[in-house]
């Protein structure tokens, strides 16, 4: 893991400064290297050449007036130099006459070192001109001048030198490494000076932004803002107002929040601790504040158990890429009435576009609940005292018109009058109407105050459904369907009857079927039908018989919704708690 100063900038700056100082001083290095090695070969080659010119020249003359002892000192001057290791001074008969080393004069010239000399000899005598060459790469030189001597200058001898170029590379070489230890050393004092540079200059004053920034997220005073016209300081004072600015902001809604007569809260998702909720929480669950920051779940106690599942259902789809919901909440308080609340939650997301937190309101709608069920409990009893109207007058009214028609029938037959047929004809038409009123009627009050059974009402609704659209319609309910609140029994037979009439009218349906299945904790209403599809999400424009299906499921507490099936049509599910239709209105309310 890298150490926490290899991730500042001030070090980054530095290293990098470093790596490239370090490239340079190799990359430096690397090419005074080969000029050094350069210039002293090419040096030692020159310095080869003006001592065997010299020499030859010299030799040659002094060899004419006889002068060998001043040969010899000669030779001793030019072996000082201390790039020279051996030389001789060798005859026709390539005899060494002269030698840096006393112990060769008078010997052949190959019994000296300077033997590897040869191939160097002949061309030197053959051209007459010195000839230079690196017998052993990278160690030594050798150079052959030749010269005339004899009585008449016909015979031809050799000088002979043997340098030491191991020593000039190696004296090359020292020298750019003193050149580079010198850069080198200059370097590292440039990234020391550039260290405490942007200690004084860039890294103390990031930390006092970094301070500033971490008083803001805790609440603290913030710090005064860096001083100075720099970047720096002018960001610290944008950081400083920018942050003034969100406090007075944040204090503007807190204080706003805590005045709000509706529940808003906020949950960020990957740090649970930190939820936020307003007072009125506690007017609306009865339940302290403080507990949710331990209990992030305790709110879920004021809600009925068989409500639960629909809303961590709806968190978990908000969490997987949801945008928005909207629910209604029923909370129940031992003692108390039950209250209603309607809850907008929503997803907040942060600069990089990724869900950071839950959020929403919570507004109380009991008193609404309770308009539209006392609209509801209005509207249905309208619909009863029509239906027994249509029952009790219209269609008594019908049979007697029928019977009568029926007498007068008789009476055209006995007088053998045409018309008879016509008579039978309208106590037909009578007896039609009759049927079609009293099914009428019974769709007005499917489920008569006393009865409880939800069953018979549905297989009527069925058989109406069948006879008035022409459309088969079977019903399915599985046994053991209990007794409920008439009231609550009334609404989950007007949802099943607007669902079934809107198939046959609407959806072009040629077959619909309805299924009524109960468990312990839920009753199951399904209405299918093979027509054209419903959208999942039902348009809020929808009629007017829709609104009221919704309605009605807003006073059971239930839930609704519109599935395609795969081979075309609708599936509408309608899920209703138990404990809603046993209890009737005062636990809806």
């Amino acid at each position: 893991m890298m150490p926490r100063f290899a991730s500042t900038l001030q070090f980054r700056l530095s290293a990098i400064l470093l790596l490239f100082g370090a490239a340079l001083v190799v990359s430096n290095h690397v090419m005074q290297l080969r000029r050094e090695e350069e210039v002293r070969r090419k040096s030692l080659e020159l310095l080869a050449y003006s001592d065997g010119t010299r020499m030859s020249g010299v030799v040659q003359h002094l060899l004419a007036r006889s002068m060998h002892h001043a040969v010899d000192l000669e030779m001793s001057y030019v072996s000082a130099t201390p790039d020279l290791v051996r030389g001789v001074i060798s005859d026709q008969h390539d005899v060494v006459q002269h030698s840096s080393k006393r112990q060769w004069t008078g010997l052949p010239l190959d019994s000296t070192p300077l033997r590897i000399a040869r191939p160097l000899m002949a061309k030197a005598r053959q051209t007459m001109q010195g000839q230079i060459h690196e017998v052993d790469p990278g160690k030594r030189y050798l150079s052959v001048f030749p010269y005339l001597t004899g009585n008449y200058f016909t015979e031809k001898g050799l000088v002979i030198m043997e340098y030491d170029l191991a020593r000039a590379i190696a004296e090359a070489r020292a020298h750019a490494l003193n050149q580079t230890i010198s850069r080198s050393f200059l370097l590292l004092a440039a990234c020391l000076l550039l260290w405490l540079l942007l200690q004084h200059l860039v890294t103390s004053r990031v930390q006092q932004l970094i301070s500033q920034a971490k008083a803001v997220g805790t609440g603290a005073p913030l710090p005064e803002p860096l001083r100075g016209n720099d970047e720096l300081a002018r960001i610290s004072r944008s950081f400083l107002e920018a942050s003034t600015n969100l406090r007075d902001t944040e204090t503007q809604l807190q204080k706003m929040m805590e005045n709000l007569r509706d529940v808003f809260w906020m949950a960020p998702l990957k740090k649970p601790a930190d939820l936020s909720v307003n007072d009125a929480y506690e007017v609306y669950w009865n339940r302290s504040r403080t507990r949710l920051v331990t209990h992030r779940w305790d709110w879920l106690h004021a809600v009925p158990k068989e409500e639960r599942r629909r809303l961590l259902l709806l968190l978990r789809d908000l969490q997987q890429g949801g945008e928005s919901a909207e629910v209604e909440l029923r909370l129940v308080h031992a003692g108390k009435p039950a209250r209603w609340l309607q809850v907008r939650a929503f997803v907040v997301k942060d600069h990089r576009n990724e869900p950071y937190a839950l959020a929403g309101f919570a507004f109380d709608v009991t008193e609404r609940k309770t308009v539209d069920k006392q609209l509801l409990q209005a509207a249905e009893e309208e619909r009863r005292r029509i239906g027994s109207d249509l029952h009790d007058d219209v269609c008594q009214r019908l049979a007697a018109a029928k019977l009568k028609s029926g007498v007068l029938r008789k009476s055209l037959v006995g007088a053998h009058l045409p018309q008879a047929e016509l008579a039978g004809e309208l106590a037909s038409d009578l007896a039609l109407a009759n049927n079609l009123v009293r099914g009428f009627a019974r769709g007005l009050m499917p489920v008569a105050s006393g009865v409880e059974d939800l069953s018979p009402a549905i297989q009527e609704l069925s058989r109406f459904i069948t006879s008035s659209f022409q459309v088969p319609c079977v019903v399915h309910c599985s046994e053991g369907i209990s007794q409920f609140d008439p009231e609550m029994s009334t609404h989950v037979y007007r949802i099943a009857q607007e669902l079934a009439v809107n198939a046959a009218k609407h959806a072009q349906a040629t077959r619909i079927q309805i299924n009524l299945v109960q468990d312990d904790r839920m009753l199951r209403l399904e209405v299918l039908n093979d027509g054209v599809a419903f959208p999942a999400s039902p348009p809020r424009n929808a009629g007017m018989g829709l609104h009221m299906v919704q309605r009605r499921v807003e006073v059971l507490g239930a839930s609704i919704s519109f599935q395609p099936r795969p081979g075309g049509g609708t599936k509408v599910v309608c899920e209703v708690p138990v404990a809603s239709l046993a209890t009737g209105s005062e636990l809806a309310l």
